[in-house]
């Protein structure tokens, strides 16, 4: 239920994004960029096809990652970030259980 619930969340942020990117006429581009010079960048798409792009500015979105403290040991293994949790398969049952331990 936890997991569905962040996957639910993180489509609402993506979905109220782009209808805001959507709205204002932004083109959105999706891969790893480099800027050839102040106008230019190649972007290399996720199927790994590059392609220059023009523009007299770029607004970049790099995404997130979860903070670490340097204090909480995120090596242990009831110790998780965000981007852990996406990828546990455990059911809330579980989770409640280990939370007891």
């Amino acid at each position: 239920m936890l997991i569905e619930k962040t996957k639910k969340v993180i489509e609402s942020q993506v979905k109220l994004r782009n209808g805001f990117y959507t709205r204002n006429l932004v083109d959105i581009l999706i891969g790893r960029a480099n800027f050839i010079d102040n106008n230019t960048i190649e972007l290399t798409d996720p199927n790994g096809l590059k392609k220059k792009y023009h523009a007299s500015a770029f607004f970049i979105a790099t995404g997130s990652r979860p903070y670490h403290p340097k204090d909480v040991d995120f090596s242990h293994p009831r110790i998780v970030d965000s981007d852990k949790l996406l990828l546990i398969k455990i059911t809330h049952a579980r989770l409640l259980s280990m939370a007891q331990e």
